[in-house]
Parts: C-alpha cells; sequence; structure tokens
C-alpha cells in the first residue's frame, strides 16, 4: 500500500456521522441505498457530506466486504480497505478486480485491501484525507484506541465519518439472542452505543 505521508498537528475537522435514517420519501431511499442504478447498494454514509474530491485518499477500517470504499472509488478516490476478516480481505480484493475489468472504477483508485488490526493501523500519521468506519465500533473491545488511531492517520483537516448500530434494534437484538453478541459469537458486538 503506497499512501504519503505527512506529520503534522492533527486538527482534524469531525463529522457527526453523517448517516441515513430510514424514511418513506424518494430521496432519503436514494440516499440509503446509492445510486439509481443500483437500489441495493445499501450504504450507511452520506458520500454528499464526506466532501470527497477525485484524488482524496480515503482508509475504510473495518471495509468488511466493501460497500463503502466502492462507492468512493466510483467518486474518484484513492481507495484502501482494511478488515481483520481473512475472507472478507479476499471478496473485497475480487470485488475491487471485478469492477476494474467493467470498467466502473480506474484501477489507479485501487490503493490497496488488506488484514489488519483497527487498533495499531499500519500506516503513517496523517496518511488519508478521509478515514470512515461503519458498523464497526460495535465489535471492538478497546473502541477508544481504534478512534485514536484512526484520527492519527488522518490528515489535518480530513474528516472522519463513523456509524453504529442505532440503540433500539441493537438493544432487541441482543435481548432476542445471546448468539447475536460476544463472548457467544466470536467478533460479535461487545457493546450498545446511545445518544
Amino acid at each position: 500500500v503506497s499512501v504519503p505521508s505527512r506529520r503534522s498537528s492533527n486538527t482534524a475537522r469531525y463529522s457527526q456521522c453523517p448517516t441515513t435514517s430510514p424514511s418513506s420519501n424518494a430521496t432519503a431511499e436514494s440516499d440509503r441505498y446509492g445510486s439509481q442504478e443500483d437500489p441495493f447498494h445499501m450504504l450507511t454514509i452520506k458520500f454528499d457530506k464526506l466532501g470527497l474530491v477525485p484524488g482524496d485518499t480515503v482508509l475504510d477500517v473495518g471495509a468488511g466486504f466493501g460497500r463503502h470504499v466502492f462507492e468512493c472509488a466510483r467518486r474518484g478516490a484513492d481507495v484502501v480497505a482494511l478488515d481483520y476478516a481473512q475472507d472478507e480481505v479476499e471478496q473485497t480484493r475480487a470485488t475491487l478486480g471485478a469492477m476494474v475489468e467493467a470498467g466502473e472504477i480506474n484501477i489507479d483508485r485501487f490503493k490497496g485491501v488488506l488484514r489488519g488490526d483497527a487498533t495499531k493501523l499500519p500506516f503513517n500519521d496523517g496518511a488519508f484525507d478521509v478515514v470512515i468506519t461503519s458498523e464497526v465500533l460495535e465489535h471492538i473491545q478497546d473502541d477508544v484506541a481504534a478512534i485514536t488511531e484512526m484520527v492519527r492517520v488522518l490528515k489535518p483537516g480530513g474528516m472522519f465519518a463513523a456509524t453504529v448500530p442505532a440503540w433500539l434494534p441493537e438493544k432487541i437484538n441482543w435481548m432476542l439472542s445471546e448468539e447475536y453478541h460476544a463472548p457467544i459469537s466470536v467478533g460479535g458486538h461487545v457493546r450498545i452505543y446511545s445518544a
């Protein structure tokens, strides 16, 4: 992975989680599910709020199968996807490769997909214009260390966007099944966030 490094004080601007909420109007549905051409592409970040410009470097921490990194690449950002699960890293690599072959994204946008730990990111300070983490923090034992690392690799003035599950549905899932969360479910949710 080749990501530029800038060393300076990190005075990042913070977003208040530009997330979508369920709605019945067409505009909200379009935002929630991505573009009109791809109505099943579920996104939990409002990309128009990120201020992405072509060539921005974006790190998606806990990228999963890559839905957010795909959208960033489509918008012209240079993308790096990181996940702890090897199978998801392999699937993201394969999907990005297929998108390049199909002409959906430029190969120059694809900077890397790697396995890694959100609490010990393998990047220099200030390496990214945008860092996103969506529906990940609730899985990490030391969420404060993970957030600290994400802010460390963010350029001064960069954008940090994070989402977590809504409290009520999360609480219901925890009550319905012990298998939904840790310790029974390895890698499961370890906490419920509230406003």
